[in-house]
């Protein structure tokens, strides 16, 4: 492993002239998502230099979504430049290449709606769901924007499902799904305080979106989105 991050590490020395500085965080923020079919990173507040990284990423602005949450920021890139970027570092020798990037997530709405039906039915059983305290009904904590091939987050013993889905894919299913109708989720109010929003009301609207990402919290290990769901 020593000599493999080594020669990355001389890919970029020699190549880190040809791209902006931006575009060199980008690379390290993003890179190993990205050989998973993924276009995001996270970085979280406690990050060394975390001021100055947000600055340099925001050179790259017209390419990059920044979304504030819990715990740092989260960016999603355009694939074709992330695309790009990675390439050029690479010389030409990209790990993955573009049009293997669709597959590597292609089932991930499928593992989702069936472990959403899974959860429903034995709701009462699992670690990762309790009684919600805002509202009766259960809370079931899992993640989104995953990094890598694994559906699970381990956490204080406990394994959370983990999906390689964008938050926004995510709501567009349970807005076309029947099925989930009913689920809601959890945001960040304006004042600072947590409670639930039904799926409905998010879907499609900007500034309820952000709520969703503010409440929204990095794993420790930095490969997954910890979001909260609400069922009756």
């Amino acid at each position: 492993m020593d000599n493999i991050d080594r020669q990355l590490e001389q890919l970029i020395e020699r190549n880190a002239n040809k791209i902006s500085h931006g575009g060199q965080v980008m690379f390290m923020t993003c890179v190993n998502s990205f050989t998973f079919g993924c276009n995001w990173g996270f970085i979280k507040k406690d990050t060394q230099a975390f001021k100055d990284t947000v600055e340099a990423l925001k050179e790259e602005k017209q390419n990059i979504h920044f979304y504030r949450v819990n715990n740092g920021i989260m960016i999603e890139c355009n694939e074709r430049y992330l695309y790009h970027v990675i390439d050029t570092i690479f010389e030409g020798k990209c790990p993955v290449n573009y049009q293997q990037l669709a597959e590597r997530r292609k089932s991930e709405p499928e593992t989702f709606a069936k472990w959403m039906k899974r959860v429903r039915k034995d709701i009462a059983k699992l670690p990762y769901v309790k009684p919600a305290k805002l509202a009766g009904g259960y809370e079931i904590t899992c993640a989104v924007c995953g990094v890598n091939d694994s559906h699970e987050i381990r956490v204080g013993g406990v394994s959370y499902p983990a999906f390689k889905l964008s938050l926004n894919e995510m709501l567009t299913m349970f807005s076309s799904n029947p099925d989930f109708a009913n689920t809601h989720i959890g945001v960040m109010t304006e004042s600072g305080g947590f409670t639930y929003a039904p799926i409905s009301q998010i879907y499609g609207n900007t500034e309820y979106t952000k709520a969703v990402y503010r409440a929204a919290t990095i794993s420790e290990s930095n490969t997954g989105l910890f979001i909260k769901l609400w069922v009756q």
